[in-house]
Protein backbone atom coordinates (compact mmCIF):
# COMPACT_ATOMS: atom_id res chain seq x y z
CA UNK A 1 0.00 0.00 0.00
CA UNK A 2 1.55 3.40 -0.63
CA UNK A 3 1.79 6.35 0.91
CA UNK A 4 -0.92 7.87 -0.60
CA UNK A 5 -3.21 4.91 0.14
CA UNK A 6 -2.24 4.57 4.08
CA UNK A 7 -3.18 8.05 4.16
CA UNK A 8 -6.88 7.62 2.86
CA UNK A 9 -7.45 4.75 4.45
CA UNK A 10 -6.54 6.70 7.79
CA UNK A 11 -8.59 9.59 6.85
CA UNK A 12 -11.84 6.85 6.28
CA UNK A 13 -10.99 5.48 9.42
CA UNK A 14 -10.90 8.98 10.99
CA UNK A 15 -14.09 10.10 9.59
CA UNK A 16 -16.00 6.81 10.49
CA UNK A 17 -15.15 7.46 14.05
CA UNK A 18 -16.05 10.87 14.19
CA UNK A 19 -19.46 9.81 12.77
CA UNK A 20 -19.91 6.86 15.24
CA UNK A 21 -19.16 9.21 18.01
CA UNK A 22 -21.26 11.81 16.32
CA UNK A 23 -24.10 9.20 16.46
CA UNK A 24 -23.35 8.27 19.77
CA UNK A 25 -23.52 11.54 21.20
CA UNK A 26 -26.92 12.17 19.36
CA UNK A 27 -28.56 9.53 21.20
CA UNK A 28 -27.49 10.03 24.26
CA UNK A 29 -28.55 13.73 23.71
CA UNK A 30 -31.83 12.27 22.65
CA UNK A 31 -32.11 9.88 25.55
CA UNK A 32 -31.39 13.10 27.85
CA UNK A 33 -34.18 15.11 26.17
CA UNK A 34 -36.18 12.53 26.78
CA UNK A 35 -35.57 12.09 30.29
CA UNK A 36 -35.86 15.43 30.89
CA UNK A 37 -39.42 16.22 28.89
CA UNK A 38 -40.61 12.79 31.12
CA UNK A 39 -39.40 14.77 34.37
CA UNK A 40 -40.93 17.74 33.38
CA UNK A 41 -44.40 16.19 32.78
CA UNK A 42 -44.11 13.87 35.79
CA UNK A 43 -43.44 17.15 37.68
CA UNK A 44 -46.02 19.59 36.10
CA UNK A 45 -48.36 16.91 36.51
CA UNK A 46 -48.06 16.78 40.00
CA UNK A 47 -48.19 20.56 40.77
CA UNK A 48 -51.29 20.74 38.78
CA UNK A 49 -53.17 17.93 41.05
CA UNK A 50 -51.97 19.08 44.18
CA UNK A 51 -53.34 22.78 42.44
CA UNK A 52 -56.57 20.83 42.20
CA UNK A 53 -56.71 19.99 45.98
CA UNK A 54 -55.76 23.86 46.71
CA UNK A 55 -58.55 24.76 44.19
CA UNK A 56 -60.93 22.43 45.64
CA UNK A 57 -60.52 23.63 49.38
CA UNK A 58 -60.92 26.85 47.80
CA UNK A 59 -64.04 26.03 46.12
CA UNK A 60 -65.19 24.45 49.72
CA UNK A 61 -64.87 28.38 51.54
CA UNK A 62 -66.51 29.59 48.34
CA UNK A 63 -69.47 28.00 48.77
CA UNK A 64 -69.19 28.52 52.43
CA UNK A 65 -69.22 32.47 51.83
CA UNK A 66 -71.98 32.05 49.18
CA UNK A 67 -74.59 34.32 50.48
CA UNK A 68 -72.03 36.83 50.85
CA UNK A 69 -71.89 39.89 47.62
CA UNK A 70 -70.11 38.45 45.08
CA UNK A 71 -67.87 41.31 44.29
CA UNK A 72 -66.53 41.64 47.56
CA UNK A 73 -66.24 37.43 47.89
CA UNK A 74 -64.16 37.98 44.83
CA UNK A 75 -62.12 40.63 46.30
CA UNK A 76 -61.03 39.01 49.08
CA UNK A 77 -60.00 36.15 47.19
CA UNK A 78 -57.47 37.84 45.23
CA UNK A 79 -55.27 39.42 48.13
CA UNK A 80 -53.29 36.74 49.15
CA UNK A 81 -52.36 36.23 45.27
CA UNK A 82 -51.40 40.31 45.17
CA UNK A 83 -49.24 40.10 48.51
CA UNK A 84 -47.30 37.26 47.55
CA UNK A 85 -46.69 37.92 44.23
CA UNK A 86 -45.80 41.59 45.25
CA UNK A 87 -43.24 40.44 47.46
CA UNK A 88 -41.30 38.35 44.86
CA UNK A 89 -41.83 41.26 42.73
CA UNK A 90 -40.31 43.45 44.89
CA UNK A 91 -37.27 41.18 46.20
CA UNK A 92 -36.70 40.94 42.39
CA UNK A 93 -36.23 44.14 42.37
CA UNK A 94 -33.86 44.62 45.30
CA UNK A 95 -32.02 41.60 43.70
CA UNK A 96 -31.47 44.13 40.33
CA UNK A 97 -33.64 41.46 38.10
CA UNK A 98 -35.80 42.63 35.31
CA UNK A 99 -39.68 43.37 36.15
CA UNK A 100 -41.12 45.13 33.79
CA UNK A 101 -42.67 43.00 30.73
CA UNK A 102 -43.23 45.79 28.17
CA UNK A 103 -46.08 48.40 27.83
CA UNK A 104 -47.93 45.66 24.97
CA UNK A 105 -47.58 42.65 27.91
CA UNK A 106 -48.84 44.73 30.29
CA UNK A 107 -51.99 45.81 28.58
CA UNK A 108 -52.50 42.02 27.47
CA UNK A 109 -52.62 40.85 31.07
CA UNK A 110 -54.84 43.98 32.43
CA UNK A 111 -57.15 43.00 30.14
CA UNK A 112 -57.17 39.28 30.83
CA UNK A 113 -56.99 39.91 34.56
CA UNK A 114 -60.18 42.06 34.12
CA UNK A 115 -61.84 39.26 32.47
CA UNK A 116 -61.02 36.28 34.78
CA UNK A 117 -61.80 38.37 37.70
CA UNK A 118 -64.88 39.50 36.61
CA UNK A 119 -65.77 37.04 33.89
CA UNK A 120 -64.22 34.19 35.94
CA UNK A 121 -64.04 34.81 39.80
CA UNK A 122 -67.47 36.68 40.43
CA UNK A 123 -69.43 34.71 37.62
CA UNK A 124 -68.11 31.28 39.28
CA UNK A 125 -68.94 33.10 42.26
CA UNK A 126 -72.70 33.48 41.20
CA UNK A 127 -72.81 30.12 39.87
CA UNK A 128 -71.99 28.86 43.02
CA UNK A 129 -74.86 30.51 45.02
CA UNK A 130 -77.09 29.27 42.16
CA UNK A 131 -76.22 25.65 41.35
CA UNK A 132 -74.27 24.48 44.20
CA UNK A 133 -70.76 23.06 44.43
CA UNK A 134 -70.99 19.59 43.04
CA UNK A 135 -72.48 20.98 39.28
CA UNK A 136 -71.05 24.52 39.50
CA UNK A 137 -67.18 22.83 39.27
CA UNK A 138 -68.04 20.21 36.56
CA UNK A 139 -69.55 22.63 34.37
CA UNK A 140 -66.95 25.45 34.84
CA UNK A 141 -63.93 22.74 33.86
CA UNK A 142 -65.59 21.42 31.18
CA UNK A 143 -65.70 24.82 29.31
CA UNK A 144 -61.90 25.22 30.48
CA UNK A 145 -61.16 22.02 28.85
CA UNK A 146 -62.85 22.60 25.59
CA UNK A 147 -62.18 26.15 25.60
CA UNK A 148 -58.70 25.89 26.88
CA UNK A 149 -57.67 22.70 23.64
CA UNK A 150 -59.37 25.05 21.10
CA UNK A 151 -57.27 28.30 22.17
CA UNK A 152 -53.93 26.49 22.74
CA UNK A 153 -54.48 24.99 19.19
CA UNK A 154 -55.16 28.33 17.64
CA UNK A 155 -53.30 30.49 19.78
CA UNK A 156 -50.33 28.85 20.88
CA UNK A 157 -50.32 26.38 18.16
CA UNK A 158 -50.51 23.48 20.62
CA UNK A 159 -52.02 20.17 18.37
CA UNK A 160 -55.25 18.22 19.55
CA UNK A 161 -55.49 14.59 18.31
CA UNK A 162 -58.45 12.64 17.28
CA UNK A 163 -58.11 10.85 20.58
CA UNK A 164 -58.07 14.22 22.43
CA UNK A 165 -61.11 15.56 20.03
CA UNK A 166 -63.09 12.68 21.14
CA UNK A 167 -62.48 13.61 24.91
CA UNK A 168 -63.53 17.08 24.62
CA UNK A 169 -66.51 15.76 23.35
CA UNK A 170 -67.54 13.36 25.72
CA UNK A 171 -67.00 16.42 28.37
CA UNK A 172 -69.73 18.04 26.63
CA UNK A 173 -71.93 15.42 26.84
CA UNK A 174 -70.91 15.67 30.63
CA UNK A 175 -71.83 19.78 30.76
CA UNK A 176 -75.86 18.39 29.11
CA UNK A 177 -75.85 15.88 32.10
CA UNK A 178 -74.91 18.06 35.18
CA UNK A 179 -77.19 21.00 33.54
CA UNK A 180 -80.03 17.99 33.94
CA UNK A 181 -79.27 17.13 37.46
CA UNK A 182 -79.38 20.94 38.24
CA UNK A 183 -83.49 21.28 36.61
CA UNK A 184 -84.14 17.77 38.34
CA UNK A 185 -82.55 17.91 42.09
CA UNK A 186 -84.76 18.72 44.63
CA UNK A 187 -83.59 21.68 46.95
CA UNK A 188 -81.09 21.45 49.45
CA UNK A 189 -81.61 23.10 53.04
CA UNK A 190 -78.37 25.35 51.71
CA UNK A 191 -79.68 26.32 48.56
CA UNK A 192 -83.40 27.59 47.47
CA UNK A 193 -84.58 26.14 44.26
CA UNK A 194 -84.40 28.90 41.53
CA UNK A 195 -86.70 29.57 38.64
CA UNK A 196 -86.09 28.53 35.23
CA UNK A 197 -85.07 31.89 33.77
CA UNK A 198 -82.63 31.90 36.97
CA UNK A 199 -81.45 28.82 36.24
CA UNK A 200 -80.85 29.21 33.18
CA UNK A 201 -78.94 32.26 33.66
CA UNK A 202 -76.55 30.62 36.11
CA UNK A 203 -75.88 27.91 33.94
CA UNK A 204 -75.02 29.84 31.17
CA UNK A 205 -72.45 32.32 33.38
CA UNK A 206 -71.54 29.43 35.45
CA UNK A 207 -69.90 27.83 31.46
CA UNK A 208 -68.88 31.47 30.92
CA UNK A 209 -66.57 31.54 33.98
CA UNK A 210 -65.37 28.71 32.83
CA UNK A 211 -64.14 30.53 29.30
CA UNK A 212 -62.27 33.13 31.17
CA UNK A 213 -60.08 30.66 33.08
CA UNK A 214 -59.45 28.73 29.68
CA UNK A 215 -58.30 32.25 28.44
CA UNK A 216 -56.65 33.60 31.77
CA UNK A 217 -55.05 29.65 31.35
CA UNK A 218 -53.45 30.22 27.63
CA UNK A 219 -52.39 33.44 27.90
CA UNK A 220 -50.18 32.87 31.25
CA UNK A 221 -48.59 30.05 29.67
CA UNK A 222 -48.18 32.13 26.57
CA UNK A 223 -46.04 34.56 28.57
CA UNK A 224 -44.42 32.36 31.11
CA UNK A 225 -43.10 30.26 28.81
CA UNK A 226 -40.90 33.17 27.22
CA UNK A 227 -39.01 36.09 29.22
CA UNK A 228 -41.27 37.09 31.69
CA UNK A 229 -41.25 36.22 35.46
CA UNK A 230 -44.35 34.23 36.32
CA UNK A 231 -44.97 36.66 39.86
CA UNK A 232 -44.62 39.90 37.92
CA UNK A 233 -47.84 37.87 35.64
CA UNK A 234 -49.42 37.10 38.53
CA UNK A 235 -48.84 40.03 40.37
CA UNK A 236 -50.29 42.19 37.02
CA UNK A 237 -53.38 39.84 37.07
CA UNK A 238 -54.05 40.45 40.59
CA UNK A 239 -53.56 44.50 40.51
CA UNK A 240 -56.63 44.37 37.62
CA UNK A 241 -58.67 42.43 39.52
CA UNK A 242 -58.91 43.93 43.10
CA UNK A 243 -59.17 47.48 41.80
CA UNK A 244 -61.94 46.18 39.37
CA UNK A 245 -63.97 43.94 42.14
CA UNK A 246 -63.06 46.41 45.10
CA UNK A 247 -64.56 49.48 42.82
CA UNK A 248 -67.63 47.19 42.18
CA UNK A 249 -68.06 46.02 45.56
CA UNK A 250 -68.20 49.75 47.16
CA UNK A 251 -70.60 50.79 44.44
CA UNK A 252 -72.67 47.96 45.67
CA UNK A 253 -72.61 47.76 48.79
CA UNK A 254 -70.62 50.42 50.03
CA UNK A 255 -67.93 50.54 52.83
CA UNK A 256 -70.60 50.35 55.38
CA UNK A 257 -71.99 46.81 53.77
CA UNK A 258 -67.90 45.78 53.80
CA UNK A 259 -67.25 46.67 57.33
CA UNK A 260 -70.18 44.74 58.26
CA UNK A 261 -68.83 41.74 57.09
CA UNK A 262 -69.58 38.61 59.77
CA UNK A 263 -66.28 37.71 60.85
CA UNK A 264 -67.07 34.12 60.23
CA UNK A 265 -67.42 35.10 56.33
CA UNK A 266 -64.27 37.46 56.27
CA UNK A 267 -62.08 34.25 57.71
CA UNK A 268 -63.56 31.79 55.62
CA UNK A 269 -63.44 34.21 52.31
CA UNK A 270 -59.37 34.70 53.53
CA UNK A 271 -58.75 30.83 53.51
CA UNK A 272 -60.49 30.76 50.11
CA UNK A 273 -57.88 33.44 49.00
CA UNK A 274 -55.19 31.62 50.76
CA UNK A 275 -55.78 28.52 49.29
CA UNK A 276 -56.23 30.05 45.82
CA UNK A 277 -53.05 31.73 46.08
CA UNK A 278 -51.26 28.38 46.14
CA UNK A 279 -53.11 26.58 43.81
CA UNK A 280 -53.03 29.68 41.37
CA UNK A 281 -48.70 29.48 42.08
CA UNK A 282 -48.41 25.87 41.24
CA UNK A 283 -50.93 25.85 38.60
CA UNK A 284 -48.60 28.98 36.62
CA UNK A 285 -45.55 26.94 37.21
CA UNK A 286 -47.59 23.83 36.08
CA UNK A 287 -48.18 25.89 32.48
CA UNK A 288 -44.31 26.45 32.47
CA UNK A 289 -44.03 22.66 32.10
CA UNK A 290 -46.79 20.94 29.99
CA UNK A 291 -49.66 21.78 27.49
CA UNK A 292 -52.54 24.11 28.25
CA UNK A 293 -54.83 21.14 27.31
CA UNK A 294 -53.27 18.37 29.52
CA UNK A 295 -52.77 21.25 32.54
CA UNK A 296 -56.75 21.70 32.23
CA UNK A 297 -57.41 17.44 32.03
CA UNK A 298 -55.18 17.01 35.23
CA UNK A 299 -56.61 20.17 36.92
CA UNK A 300 -59.86 18.35 36.54
CA UNK A 301 -59.12 15.72 38.74
CA UNK A 302 -60.78 18.77 41.28
CA UNK A 303 -64.48 17.82 39.32
CA UNK A 304 -65.14 14.56 41.82
CA UNK A 305 -63.32 16.37 44.72
CA UNK A 306 -65.87 19.32 44.36
CA UNK A 307 -68.78 16.38 43.63
CA UNK A 308 -68.33 14.70 46.78
CA UNK A 309 -67.43 17.92 48.99
CA UNK A 310 -70.98 19.05 47.45
CA UNK A 311 -72.83 16.15 48.54
CA UNK A 312 -71.33 15.07 51.62
CA UNK A 313 -70.22 18.57 52.87
CA UNK A 314 -72.39 20.85 51.89
CA UNK A 315 -75.54 18.01 51.72
CA UNK A 316 -75.92 19.07 48.28
CA UNK A 317 -78.61 16.54 46.50
CA UNK A 318 -77.07 13.65 44.47
CA UNK A 319 -78.65 12.42 41.29
CA UNK A 320 -78.01 9.69 38.57
CA UNK A 321 -77.35 12.86 36.01
CA UNK A 322 -75.12 14.54 38.63
CA UNK A 323 -72.65 10.87 38.83
CA UNK A 324 -73.14 10.31 35.13
CA UNK A 325 -71.86 13.91 34.16
CA UNK A 326 -68.80 13.25 36.40
CA UNK A 327 -67.87 10.25 35.18
CA UNK A 328 -68.67 11.02 31.96
CA UNK A 329 -65.83 13.84 32.51
CA UNK A 330 -63.22 11.07 34.39
CA UNK A 331 -63.89 9.13 31.02
CA UNK A 332 -62.63 12.19 28.74
CA UNK A 333 -59.76 13.22 31.04
CA UNK A 334 -58.36 9.26 31.01
CA UNK A 335 -59.20 9.45 26.95
CA UNK A 336 -57.10 12.68 26.77
CA UNK A 337 -53.50 12.44 25.16
CA UNK A 338 -50.26 12.82 27.21
CA UNK A 339 -47.75 15.04 26.20
CA UNK A 340 -45.25 13.88 23.86
CA UNK A 341 -42.02 15.12 23.21
CA UNK A 342 -41.32 16.99 20.18
CA UNK A 343 -38.44 15.15 18.05
CA UNK A 344 -35.66 17.95 16.84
Amino acid sequence: MSADQEEIATSLAATKENEAEEADQAAADHKAALAGHAKAVLTGTLLALVSAVLYTLTNMCLRAASKCDIYWVSTLKAVPTLLIAGGIVANRRRLGLPNFPGTRTVVTLVLTGLLAHIGGNAAFQYGLSVVGLAAAVPLTFSTIIVGGSLLGRFYLGEAISVRSAAAMGLLCISIALLGLHTEHAKPSDALPRPDAVTLAVALGITCFSGFAYAVLGVVIRRNVTGVVNSSVVLLIISISGIISLGSITLGRIGLNGVLATAPDDLHTMLWAGMFNAGGFFLLTRALQLIPVAYVNVVNASQTAMAAIAGVLYFHEPSTTALFGGVGLMVAGILLMDRPRHKAK
